[in-house]
C-alpha cells in the first residue's frame, strides 16, 4: 500500500479528481490495457503490476492533506505478505486533473529499486499544469509538445515487507504445525538441567561473556540478583526453561495491530541497532501507531535498557518532558 499526502494549495483544500492510475512497464512505448484483480493473462503472470484498489480520502491526522492509496498484488494470503514484493520493472502512476478538463495537471510516479526485502520506493512528482497555462496563451498544438515536465520533488521511502523473519516464519505455519513444534520443544526442555556455577564469580563472568555491552557494575548487579543458591552451594539462574518456547496459540498479528492502532497518545518505540528484530520502522511494525517516534540506539542489542542504560533513560526523559 502506497500513501501520498498532497499538500494544501493557497490555503484551501483542492478537490482533486483522479484522472488515471496506471502501472506501465518501464521502457514500453505503447499503452497496455489490463483488467482488475488478475483478470488478464498479463497480470496473472506479473501480479505486482496489478492495481487492485484505489482510495482517496482526507487525512484523519492532517485534514488539510489528501491521501491517495493504491494497492497492488491482490489476494495475498497473510502468510505470504512478508515474501511479496514490488516489481522493479513497473512504473506506478497517479494522473490528477485539477480543473476538470480531462487533462492531467499533476503526475505522481512511483517505482522501486532493489529486490526482496531490500527495496526502496522512489517518487517523482511532476507539474504539467503551470507550464501548460503559461504556453496556452502563446502557442497552439499538441499539449505533450508544449507542456514540459517540471520536477517538484523526489522523496524516497523504504518499502516495508512485513514482520521480522522470526514472526514471519511463525505466520507461515498453521496451528497443527505450531502445536507439534511446541510439544516437541517442551519435551526437549524437560530433560534440560539448569546450569550450575561453583561461585557468584563464575556466574558473573558468564554474564559478562554473554552481554559484552554491560559495564562490570551492571553485570555484577544483574548476577547477584539473578541467581539462586542451590542446596549443594552452587548457583543457578532464576530462569524457567519452559519459557524458551513460543506458545502455539499466540494473538494474531492483525489483533495486535488493532490494539496498537487504538493508542491515541504519543508513543516512543526504542530498539537496539544490534537486535535481531531490527527497526520497527523498516519492517512495518510502527505503521499501526498513530503518533509514534522510533529511536535506534547504537551499541545495544535486544536488552536495550541494560546495554545502554544512560542513553535509554535520557531518551525516555526527553520524550516524557512536557514542553
Amino acid at each position: 500500500m502506497l500513501r501520498f499526502a498532497a499538500p494544501r494549495s493557497r490555503g484551501r483544500v483542492i478537490a482533486w479528481s483522479l484522472l488515471l492510475a496506471t502501472a506501465a512497464a518501464l521502457g514500453l512505448t505503447q499503452w497496455i490495457k489490463a483488467s482488475d484483480h488478475k483478470d488478464s493473462a498479463l497480470l496473472a503472470a506479473d501480479p505486482a503490476a496489478d492495481i487492485a484498489d484505489m482510495y482517496t480520502f482526507r487525512s484523519p491526522v492532517t485534514p488539510d492533506n489528501l491521501v491517495l492509496v493504491m494497492t497492488v498484488h491482490g489476494f495475498i494470503p497473510p502468510a505470504e505478505a512478508s515474501t511479496t514484493f514490488f516489481d522493479p520493472n513497473v512504473l506506478y502512476q497517479w494522473k490528477i486533473d485539477n480543473n476538470g478538463d480531462a487533462v492531467e495537471d499533476l503526475v505522481i510516479q512511483a517505482f522501486v529499486t532493489g529486490s526482496g526485502g531490500h527495496q526502496e520506493m522512489h517518487f517523482r512528482v511532476v507539474d504539467r499544469g503551470k507550464d501548460r497555462q503559461d504556453q496556452d496563451a502563446n502557442e497552439e498544438g499538441d499539449d505533450e509538445d508544449r507542456a514540459p515536465v517540471r520536477l517538484l520533488r523526489i522523496p524516497t521511502v523504504r518499502v516495508t515487507t512485513g514482520p521480522p523473519p522470526i514472526l514471519a516464519e511463525r505466520g507461515r505455519k498453521n496451528i497443527a504445525e505450531r502445536m507439534d513444534e511446541w510439544i516437541r520443544a517442551q519435551r526437549a526442555l524437560s530433560g534440560r538441567l539448569p546450569r550450575r556455577y561453583a561461585s557468584i564469580e563464575d556466574a558473573f563472568h558468564r554474564m559478562e561473556e554473554e552481554n559484552p555491552h554491560l559495564s562490570p557494575e551492571q553485570a555484577r548487579h544483574l548476577t547477584v540478583h539473578g541467581v539462586n543458591q542451590n542446596e549443594d552451594g552452587t548457583y543457578s539462574w532464576k530462569f524457567d526453561n519452559y519459557v524458551r518456547t513460543w506458545p502455539p496459540y499466540d494473538m494474531r498479528l492483525r489483533d495486535i495491530e488493532l490494539l496498537f492502532s487504538r493508542i491515541a497518545c504519543p508513543t516512543l518505540l526504542l530498539y537496539g541497532k544490534e537486535s535481531r528484530f531490527g527497526s520497527p520502522a523498516d519492517d512495518g511494525r510502527v505503521a499501526p501507531f498513530r503518533h509514534a517516534t522510533v529511536v535506534g540506539v547504537d551499541g545495544a542489542g535486544h536488552w536495550l535498557h541494560h546495554d545502554r542504560l544512560d542513553d535509554f533513560l535520557r531518551t525516555l526523559r526527553e520524550f516524557l518532558t512536557i514542553p
